[in-house]
């Protein structure tokens, strides 16, 4: 609900920083962190009384000390971490000063050589800063040291009992260097300065009562002013102008307290950042009034995650760093964002009551809120409220919660609906006035109200709708009635909207409905899963006219704008996250003052600009409450700034104000995996150095089966950074990848040269000009290289002239041994043959022999037939005479 003009406006509350957490959960060394650089690779690295952590936002590879390697860590206890101008980092430890190496992933230990001296106290590093040359100035637990990078010496600098011109204590904690070259020196009895000419040790007063205290941190900002951090407050000493040497002491008043500060640090934007010892981080602004403080709070995981600050650090994306002394770092994107979240404050008084936030109402420089347990009159500068209760037993109180929706009418009377009724509150007399609608209690259950151009207060409800005289309090009520057609939907009414046209809207949970105020009929607008052009779902959560006169409805599913046809009939145009929106639930709408239609859904807050078509989405993620969003919780102040009310508090911001991280990431190639195995486990010596240096690598034949990690070295939100790759001689063209899978695999590639390439783009989709590439050349098998197939082409030529040779040979041995073999033969076939003709000549004699004896037995054979024939004959004369001689005889007998 958009409030009318007040004389006194309210600001956009000042953003809120949500910050994230690396602790060992997420793979940290140790939680104490005592130091945070980048390198020049875009690295983060953080010194912990465990060793160092590098992060690539996503991965944490650690060093330590280890026994019998001179080439590890000197201490586990990195203090200070410090790049110097040729991007070498340097590492104050309490065993030392160590120099990184990148290229071995080693260090070198550098300490000064003081037989005198007893203990190692000179080996604990405390502070470290460039000189502005070629050395580092070195602040130890047993005195000052100035390093010379291009000899490798060292200079040293002692306290001398009863000597004011020396140091006043060998316990240096603090260091800073001014543009005169002045050297800042914070000790535990208080501040020194050291001359330029590096001769004359100058005392300075510790507070402005003159008290020495340790001073343990210093800086030097932009202005030339030094900053005095002590354990018991901050100062503040201008180091030019006519007020040079002038001390301020910074109280209460500026917004600090008497702290202990641990760390001083100024960003790329003058913003001058304080880490204390307990009461967490404070920022001051340039030209700011007073100091800003961040403190961990244990109902918000998004709130600094501890209050002992220890480190702080900016990198070159705009992430701000904090190292705590006992939870690990937290950081925040400075450089997107401006969203505000108000949120109650369990156990500080004159907070927001609850969370939950359902009802808003501009109120000058106020607002008024109304959530699930009370009403308030809210500062959205300070965060303080009145809160106004429901009590039971209390008439003059609000009648019920909770304060569900909220309208001022036209004579200032505040009016709330809650579940039980509406309240007027009187701000002159500060008494409420209780109210009951006609009906049951779901008809009191008050869910939207608005003030109409006449003054009439209409209240959508559970049970129907009510328009109520404010004068005279006389109600008439709207209610579904299923036999007219004609009449409210459904009772369960929502948002309502009073058009420039004159023409008053209501939503229902049964579609939209347009009422004819005359005849008290409606006209139904309902979805139609066969008409592309009716309203996108019959839940209607919120309505909101344009400063084009456009109507946009909020529904269950889907965000709609009327459009209105040359003949005067309605239709819906359909958004939803199929086009670009957050959440298809719509809760709330807004206009902004550039034309920009704003929406709360159920997971964030969507933008739309009508004009471009373009789509932007905001989630907790990037700042806003996490979290749904209530129905037509919204609001618009004359100054622009945009209020959503949801289920975790409320969002607040200027439009004009929200900006993306604009800065793209470095994508960096960190692993090289065969068969699964980091390629120094399987094949070591293969890479002369860290794969991420590395521009070409040969493979092996057998490495088969390659995976290619990579990184995006931007901390805004790395769990929301994408990428592009592709492999040149295998893939056709870019892979898209999200931040949950920061590697690509490729199987079974055969012999060649290869280019693997990664893109990557930001969380606000800004994509990296520059591309990581790496050369891969996987050898061919012994038998696939050209002296290989040279030697084999060799090898088949000889083995074919050998067996030629041998063949012939053979051959030759063969011929004479088949000409002996022939010549043997005829010998044989000859002798066979001379055997044959005299064989011949036998069987000729043999068979003339049997001619005539076949002859002889021829005539024989004759002969023998011609007796046979005479013997038959007489045979037969004899058998005649028998036969004759036996009639005979038989006659005579």
């Amino acid at each position: 609900m958009l409030a009318a003009a007040a004389p006194l406006r309210a600001a956009a509350p000042e953003p809120t920083l949500r910050f994230e957490h690396l602790s060992v959960q997420q793979g940290l060394a140790q939680e104490s962190v005592l130091s945070i650089v980048q390198d020049r690779d875009g690295f983060m690295w953080f010194g912990t009384q465990s060793g160092l952590s590098r992060y690539d936002g996503n991965r944490f590879v650690h060093y330590r000390s280890e026994v019998g390697n001179p080439r590890s860590l000197s201490s586990n206890w990195v203090r200070v971490l410090h790049l110097d101008r040729h991007g070498r980092m340097w590492l104050g430890t309490d065993g030392g000063l160590n120099r990184y190496d990148p290229a071995t992933r080693s260090f070198t230990l550098y300490a000064p050589h003081e037989p005198t001296r007893r203990g190692t106290g000179n080996r604990q590093i405390k502070a470290m800063i460039g000189d502005g040359q070629d050395g580092l100035w070195i602040g130890t637990a047993d005195g000052l040291q100035h390093f010379d990078l291009e000899t490798g010496k060292f200079t040293v600098w002692h306290h001398v009992s009863n000597d004011e011109r020396t140091l006043r204590d060998d316990g240096i904690l603090a260091l800073a260097l001014d543009a005169d070259k002045r050297l800042w020196i914070g000790t535990s009895a208080g501040l020194d300065s050291l001359a330029p000419d590096r001769r004359t040790v100058e005392h300075h007063p510790s507070t402005l009562d003159q008290r020495s205290r340790p001073v343990h941190a210093l800086l030097v900002d932009a202005g030339q002013r030094l900053w005095i951090g002590r354990f018991g407050g901050l100062e503040q000493r201008d180091l030019r102008g006519p007020e040079a040497g002038k001390l301020r002491r910074f109280g209460p008043a500026d917004g600090i307290g008497e702290s202990w500060i641990t760390t001083l640090y100024q960003d790329p934007d003058a913003t001058v950042w304080v880490g204390t010892h307990d009461d967490g981080l404070l920022r001051w602004r340039a030209g700011g009034e007073r100091f800003d403080a961040f403190r961990n709070v244990v109902t918000d995981r998004h709130s600094l995650v501890d209050n002992y600050v220890s480190a702080l650090y900016r990198d070159r994306v705009g992430t701000f760093w904090a190292g705590t002394w006992y939870g690990g770092v937290s950081r925040v994107d400075l450089g997107s964002g401006g969203f505000a979240r108000l949120n109650a404050r369990p156990g500080v008084e004159n907070s927001l009551a609850d969370n939950k936030v359902r009802a808003l109402l501009e109120d000058g420089q106020r607002l008024w809120v109304g959530s699930a347990t009370a009403l308030h009159h809210f500062d959205p500068r300070t965060g303080k409220a009145e809160v106004f209760r429901y009590r039971k037993d209390d008439p003059d109180s609000l009648i019920d919660v909770p304060a569900a929706a909220i309208v001022r009418d036209g004579a200032g009377l505040l009016w709330i609906g809650s579940r039980s009724g509406i309240t007027s509150f009187d701000r002159a007399t500060r008494r409420f006035q209780r109210q009951v609608l006609p009906g049951d209690a779901d008809a009191n259950n008050v869910r939207s109200m608005l003030l109409d151009r006449a003054g009439a207060i209409w209240i959508t409800t559970r049970g129907g709708m009510h328009r109520l005289d404010p004068v005279t309090r006389a109600v008439t009520s709207y209610r579904h009635d299923p036999s007219k057609f004609t009449s409210l939907s459904d009772d369960i009414a929502r948002p309502m909207l009073e058009d420039r046209h004159g023409r008053f809207w209501v939503g229902t949970f049964a579609g939209l409905d347009l009422l004819d105020r005359a005849s008290g009929r409606f006209r139904h607008f309902r979805h139609d899963p066969y008409d592309p052009n009716s309203i996108s779902h019959d839940e209607v959560h919120h309505l909101m006219e344009d400063s084009r006169g456009d109507i946009w409805i909020g529904t269950a599913v889907g965000l709609n704008r009327m459009v209105t046809g040359r003949d005067g009939a309605l239709s819906f145009t359909r958004y939803t996250t199929q086009d670009g929106l957050v959440d298809d639930s719509v809760a709330a709408i807004v206009e902004d003052q550039d034309g920009r239609i704003w929406a709360s859904t159920s997971s964030g807050i969507s933008s739309f600009d009508p004009a471009s078509g373009r789509w932007r989405s905001y989630t907790a993620a990037d700042g806003i409450t996490e979290g749904a969003f209530f129905d037509a919780s919204v609001l618009r102040t004359a100054d622009g700034t945009l209020y959503f009310g949801g289920f975790n508090g409320i969002t607040a911001f200027d439009p004009r104000a929200i900006r993306d991280n604009r800065i793209a990431p470095r994508p960096v190639i960190t692993g090289l995996q065969i068969y699964n195995r980091p390629v120094e486990q399987a094949f070591p010596g293969l890479l002369p150095g860290p794969i991420e240096n590395a521009s070409a690598v040969t493979l092996p034949a057998d490495a088969a089966v390659l995976t290619l990690e990579f990184a995006a070295l931007h901390f805004a939100a790395p769990e929301r950074n994408k990428f592009a790759y592709r492999l040149d001689g295998f893939d056709k063209g870019w892979v898209n990848a999200g931040a949950d899978q920061r590697f690509a695999t490729y199987t079974n590639l055969d012999p060649g040269t290869y280019v693997f390439r990664v893109r990557a783009a930001n969380k606000d989709d800004v994509w990296s000009e520059d591309v990581a590439a790496l050369a891969l050349t996987i050898e061919p098998p012994p038998w696939g290289t050209p002296w290989a197939r040279i030697g084999m082409i060799l090898a088949v030529c000889s083995a074919i002239y050998v067996g030629l040779r041998v063949r012939l040979s053979s051959l030759r041995r063969h011929k004479e041994r088949l000409e002996h073999q022939v010549s043997a033969r005829t010998e044989q076939v000859e002798q066979q043959n001379r055997m044959l003709e005299q064989q011949t000549q036998e069987l000729r004699e043999q068979e003339r022999r049997g001619r005539h004896q076949s002859n002889e037995l021829a005539r024989a054979y004759r002969a023998l037939q011609e007796n046979e024939e005479v013997l038959r004959q007489a045979k037969e004369r004899a058998e005649d005479a028998t036969r004759q001689k036996s009639e005979f005889l038989a006659n005579m007998s």
